[in-house]
């Protein structure tokens, strides 16, 4: 069983230990962070959180509920080999049994229609 994620509270206290820095400026930073990935994704080019992942651009047809289709705005996001080489020593995820759930990259949508 999979350890359960940080809260964004739990999150942020952790980087204001991490970074000496105030509630107030982390949470700043997150916001205008975030608007920075979103303009990035809308102006179609890729996205870098440096230390951290590459979120890319991806648009994808979705059926609305009166049965048209429309293209929206998706994302996908890998790690930077900076992260993924700061993990390469782990073999086991402290507290979290051998055996764990892998996720599928699959997601799947119900059509109304079908229900």
């Amino acid at each position: 069983m999979a350890k359960r994620s940080l809260t964004v509270q739990e999150r942020i206290e952790d980087i204001m230990i991490r970074s000496n820095l105030s509630e107030q400026i982390v949470r700043q930073v997150f916001k205008a962070g975030s608007e920075s990935v979103a303009d990035s994704l809308r102006k179609g080019e890729k996205a870098m959180i440096p230390g951290v992942c590459s979120i890319r651009p991806i648009f994808k047809r979705k059926v609305t509920k009166s049965g048209d289709t429309k293209s929206v705005l998706d994302a996908r996001c890998d790690p930077l080999l900076s992260l993924s080489t700061r993990l390469e020593d782990i073999e086991t995820l402290n507290g979290v049994e051998e055996e764990q759930e892998f996720e599928v990259g699959i997601r799947i949508v119900q059509l109304e229609s079908l229900v």
